[in-house]
């Protein structure tokens, strides 16, 4: 206000001035108004009226003045705007000169203000690229201050409708806010779906006029990448590398340890708009979780894999059954109850729960870590639970949950099973037999695995030509299944051709069996059935045997332990349980049994059997009812065993061939 009435002096007083150099003159400053503006201009004094020049010629004509008069009025008004024009342009500078004093004062207050608010937020964030921005944004106010300069308020113009008029356009000071972490917390991000928008983020597009698409900063969004900073971001292996671009981005993105959020390459090439902003430094930790075959295809066909991501972390899928591990799984499983909603586990359904577990471990004193199976079963057990009034899940519908889910996939299982029955599969569960055995095998069909029986043959004859896998000569089965029957010719050869040389040809062959077949977990009853064979002695058909073997006669552990006891023991059961069948194990695959409840209740009424044995000598014995024998100093066999039989009969062949010769 004291600057205002220091230049509105100023300019009265100039303008006084001029006034009295034009009324000395005889002339009046008037003002003109035109189609767009009000203009000063000058007018002759006549008879106190104020005349224009355009008006002169009109007072010669009435003879009011003379036209020399006229001629020097108007040659007065020639030099008087001259001096009117020069003090227009002086009352502006004056008025220029007071815009330019006032800014300057408000410059200062306003940096005064600035600058107080702008160390207030500098102490709060210390990031240099903050003040550094606070400092660019107090220059630009300081150097547009009328930008941001308030209307005033009209004259009878309330508070209110005041407030209504709208205020200066500050959008230039926005700020897009892509990622707040309000805590120290370490940021651990899942991302389930990762296309190249949800992982390294976007920038959306404004639709403008006539089709025509735009963008700017204010529309760049983080992906998970951003979300991670500080933390770690978790990928599916095969998502990614099945989504378009997301891979090789990625990879570029962690060489560089920089981040710039941009549509990707082939969006930009069909004209989505895009700008370039700066690059984001990366404080993030990948994390990529897939199996071990997708794994090893990337760290040998892409060599930028291993450089990258050089650590690798193998997770079981079991852990032991300690008192703490147990605790903490039971957590989980708690946890899964109260996510779906489903009521808690009785004190026997939990029992049940941890011998699924421990089944689906496939060992004893572990449990399976694999939720989302044991989660599918807990559902179908509450459907089952509701189904009948049940407010708790209990034993018997775990039990019943996943006998039902076995079903369903059960059906190759029961054909098997009913072609056994009715005869059509010749497998024995009762009797005696020279040459055969009850071999144990395990399908799977992809949602279950089942055991069932499978009956093995030998037949030995003269000849040179070994032991002959007939599987492997008409290409049914694979490479381990071979290799359990090399492994009976070399346990053939170390116990009975030490010193004589064997003369034999020997068939072994899994009858009625027209698939492919592999393992060599069933070395050891093909042994016995070559040792029956050479032997003369019957084995016995009400027990199944199952297990490999090394070359020096050892029994060794096998997979699917579980599942061959259960499938011979259901066709035993369809005909008829004696008392004194059985399935002969490797004792290494004890620890693995969790057996059914069907199968554990008939071991313990003693309908059923299952036996553990070190060795073929125990298996031998144990199916013939006819000892093994112990070889003597001499090279021979105590007289009246299995190997002693053997040896006699492959001596017999040996002679049977060198008389053919």
């Amino acid at each position: 206000t004291a600057l205002e009435a220091k230049f509105q002096a100023r300019a009265i007083e100039g303008e006084k001035i001029f006034e009295a150099d034009i009324i000395e003159a005889g002339f009046a400053l008037i003002q003109l108004q035109t189609d767009q503006m009000t203009v000063p201009d000058l007018a002759w004094m006549h008879d106190e009226k104020h005349v224009r020049m355009d008006e002169l010629n009109g007072l010669v004509e009435e003879g009011a003045i003379t036209e020399e008069n006229a001629s020097d009025v108007q040659e007065k008004y020639l030099l008087l705007r001259r001096q009117l024009i020069d003090f227009v342009a002086a009352q502006q500078s004056l008025r220029g000169e007071f815009r330019k004093v006032v800014l300057q004062e408000e410059r200062g207050a306003v940096e005064i203000a600035l600058q107080a608010t702008t160390e207030k937020i500098c102490r709060e964030f210390t990031a240099d690229k903050i003040r550094s921005w606070l400092e660019a944004s107090m220059a630009f106010i300081l150097q547009n201050v009328e930008h941001f300069r308030t209307p005033p308020r009209a004259e009878g113009e309330s508070e209110q409708s005041a407030e209504s008029l709208e205020g200066p356009d500050m959008t230039i000071f926005d700020v897009n806010v892509i990622l707040t972490q309000e805590s120290d917390n370490c940021p651990i991000i899942f991302e389930n779906h990762p296309t190249h928008q949800n992982v390294f983020g976007s920038q959306e597009k404004i639709s403008m006029s006539q089709g025509v698409a735009t963008t700017d900063f204010s529309r760049i969004k983080a992906g998970s990448m951003v979300r991670a900073q500080g933390g770690y971001l978790v990928l599916n292996a095969a998502d990614v590398l099945t989504e378009p671009g997301v891979w090789e981005h990625l990879k570029r993105t962690l060489r560089s340890n920089e981040l710039i959020i941009q549509p990707p390459e082939a969006a930009q090439n069909t004209g989505m708009p895009a700008t370039t902003p700066e690059a984001i430094p990366l404080r993030v930790k990948v994390v990529l979780v897939g199996d071990a075959y997708l794994y090893s295809t990337l760290r040998e066909k892409d060599p930028d894999f291993r450089k990258i991501f050089k650590v690798k972390a193998h997770f079981d899928t079991s852990v032991k059954a300690t008192d703490e591990n147990v605790m903490a799984w039971l957590n989980v499983i708690v946890r899964i109850l109260r996510d779906d909603e489903l009521p808690d586990l009785s004190k026997d359904g939990i029992v049940k729960v941890l011998q699924y577990a421990m089944r689906l471990s496939g060992q004893q004193g572990r449990l399976s870590i694999q939720f989302a199976i044991i989660a599918d079963m807990l559902r179908e057990a509450n459907y089952l639970a509701n189904s009948r009034g049940d407010k708790k899940l209990t034993a018997d519908v775990i039990s019943l949950a996943v006998a039902d889910k076995h079903e369903r996939g059960s059906l190759y299982e029961e054909r098997l099973g009913r072609a056994i029955e009715e005869g059509d599969v010749l497998i024995a569960t009762c009797g005696e037999s020279v040459g055969e055995v009850n071999g144990l095998t395990v399908m799977n069909t992809g949602d279950i695995e089942f055991g069932k029986p499978a009956r093995i043959s030998c037949r030995t004859a003269v000849g040179k030509g070994g032991v002959v896998n007939i599987e492997r000569e008409v290409e049914l089965s694979g490479s381990s299944h071979d290799k359990g029957v090399m492994v009976l010719s070399g346990f053939l050869a170390g116990r009975f051709a030490q010193e004589r040389p064997l003369s034999l040809f020997a068939s072994i062959c899994f009858e009625q069996s027209h698939s492919f077949i592999d393992g060599d977990s069933a070395s050891s009853a093909e042994i016995y059935a070559l040792l029956s064979s050479l032997s003369g002695l019957a084995i016995r058909q009400d027990i199944a045997v199952t297990g490999a073997v090394d070359q020096f006669g050892r029994v060794q552990t096998i997979g699917g332990a579980n599942e061959k006891i259960e499938g011979f023991f259901q066709t035993c059961l369809k005909r008829e349980l004696t008392g004194t069948q059985g399935v002969l194990i490797p004792r290494q695959n004890i620890s693995e049994l969790m057996l059914s409840d069907a199968v554990t209740t008939a071991i313990a009424e003693d309908r059923f059997h299952v036996w553990a044995i070190d060795s073929i000598d125990d298996g031998i014995e144990f199916l013939t009812g006819v000892a093994a024998g112990q070889e003597r100093a001499d090279g021979n066999w105590t007289p009246g065993t299995v190997n002693a039989l053997v040896q006699k009969r492959l001596d017999e062949l040996s002679r049977c061939a060198q008389d053919g010769e």
